[in-house]
């Protein structure tokens, strides 16, 4: 190709940029999107990839940012140019937002900090949307520390130091900076961010049992953040509520669930799962609702909101083995279904007998709160494979479409709801579904509950096996062999004569594996 063929091309992709950036400003982000889904993403020259991607993901176009980049982080050619910071950075964070956080965090800790000090923001912002605030502290005061920081963005991640100290129980710490940070917030007129400190200040008093000063802070903070978009409101609100309950000595239970249902329904109108779970969390508390904060607990991924939860809540959390989550609307006349991943379904399949499906079920029904994104779900079914925006997203979408499919077939009333980037399960009619804590779910533990059914703890053989589960003798041996190495079963005999045993698991060590 000819010098003048190159400079005209690339004054081609030069203005295709400017009008997609022509769009963004005037918030046209549908014909950005359009504009970006007919461009061939390994043709845009390289100085100008970092320009095209930044733009995708201001968009909320991450998949794009993705495909435009991924030869830049990921080269197939030793000799080809290494991916700038900048690249490296833009790439992580749309793979945060799509919740592969696993990918997200290994890119971002090859970024040079030196060069980009930024990155440490970035990583410290990472752990904290998985809940890891211990590694997000450590990883928030050395992006404190940088000296050539400026004033505000110092102060940005002072308050997020505080978030991590309240979430960590560091009281002290958090006290001594949170006041630190609403005098510079004061100094600079910096309102928004006044109001998120004291909305944080408010949270230290409340945790240490101040209920009517912790209530002027939050009050304080409502004042702040009244003209403020967003659902900053929200999080004082549910605050509010909490701190009133506390105080009142005449608590009306239907006047609780009515406040907050009411700011459930905000919540939900505006996709903060985050307040959903915390206003089931404080109703459980005010109330006492055993049931309630099981569910908080039992559909919450993460274990530290988990411990939280056991510190909030101030008694010990009785059944945390399983959970019968209730799916469909209760005003129907219409017989209730039960499901059991892992027992099989009379007269048809079990999921368990479905490996992948019942791994993607698994993802989907971690949280019973927050919908699941395409690259959390491939990070649960893929655990050992690097998220790729070409491939990961239609093999996922597959084995959705394959357990909607499977659930039709065995008259399941369940689906998973596709709704833009977020997928959840619902239920067209009223059905208890049991989840499994304890247990782990896979295919052994499946196939080993139907054999207990059957057998009870009577002896069977390896023809026996295959014949209840109407598997092939292969698979059941591959079975019984897994089995065996868990120590869930018991062997006797050898060849042709050998027979099994569900192994029985004495009381005291069951007792101790649920505490």
């Amino acid at each position: 190709m000819s010098m003048s063929s190159k400079l005209k091309r690339s004054e081609n992709w030069l203005a295709l940029i400017e009008k997609i950036e022509s769009y963004a400003l005037q918030g046209l982000h549908e014909n950005c999107r359009d504009a970006f889904s007919k461009l061939d993403s390994k043709k845009i020259p390289r100085s100008l990839k970092v320009r095209f991607a930044e733009l995708a993901f201001r968009i909320n176009f991450p998949i794009m940012t993705l495909k435009i980049l991924k030869p830049c982080i990921y080269p197939i050619s030793p000799f080809a140019e290494k991916a700038s910071d900048k690249e490296k950075m833009i790439y992580s964070s749309s793979l945060a937002s799509l919740g592969v956080v696993r990918d997200a965090l290994s890119v971002l800790k090859t970024v040079d900090v030196e060069n980009e000090p930024e990155s440490l923001f970035h990583i410290a912002s990472t752990h904290m949307f998985d809940w890891d605030y211990e590694n997000a502290l450590e990883v928030l005061k050395q992006y404190i520390a940088v000296a050539s920081l400026p004033p505000y963005k110092k102060l940005v991640g002072n308050v997020n130091l505080v978030a991590c100290f309240i979430t960590l129980r560091q009281w002290d710490d958090a006290k001594k900076l949170v006041t630190q940070c609403i005098e510079q917030c004061v100094q600079n007129s910096y309102q928004l961010l006044l109001g998120n400190c004291l909305e944080l200040k408010g949270q230290i008093e409340l945790f240490n049992g101040d209920y009517e000063k912790a209530i002027v802070t939050f009050q304080q903070a409502r004042s702040c953040l009244a003209h403020q978009k967003g659902n900053y409101l929200l999080f004082v609100e549910k605050w509010i509520v909490f701190c009133q309950g506390k105080i009142s000595n005449n608590l009306q239970r239907h006047l609780v669930e009515k406040e907050f249902s009411s700011l459930k329904d905000k919540a939900l109108q505006i996709g903060h799962w985050a307040t959903l779970r915390e206003c089931d969390l404080l109703q459980a508390i005010l109330l006492q609702d055993e049931d309630l904060i099981r569910k908080v607990y039992l559909g919450t991924p993460s274990t530290v909101y988990r411990k939280r939860i056991k510190n909030f809540y101030g008694q010990t959390i009785s059944n945390t083995n399983n959970y019968q989550l209730r799916l469909g609307s209760l005003d129907t006349d219409t017989p209730l279904v039960r499901f059991d991943p892992l027992a099989r379904l009379p007269n048809q399949s079990g999921l368990f007998q479905k490996p992948k499906l019942l791994q993607i079920f698994k993802a989907l029904s971690e949280d019973f709160y927050q919908p699941s994104t395409i690259g959390y779900l491939f990070q649960k079914t893929y655990p050992t494979e690097r998220f790729n925006a070409e491939t990961s997203i239609p093999r996922v979408l597959q084995l959705l479409r394959s357990l909607n499919k499977w659930f039709s077939q065995q008259n399941l009333p369940l689906r998973v709801l596709f709704k833009k980037s977020e997928f959840k399960l619902v239920s067209e009619a009223p059905i208890l579904v049991t989840i499994h804590r304890l247990n782990q779910i896979d295919s052994v533990n499946g196939n080993l509950i139907a054999l207990k059914d059957h057998f009870k703890f009577r002896e069977f053989s390896a023809q026996h096996v295959g014949e209840v589960l109407n598997i092939s003798g292969s698979t059941a041996g591959r079975f019984l062999e897994a089995a065996l190495q868990k120590k869930l079963i018991q062997k006797r005999g050898n060849g042709r004569g050998t027979v099994y045993r569900i192994a029985q698991v004495r009381n005291k060590i069951r007792n101790k594996k649920s505490a």
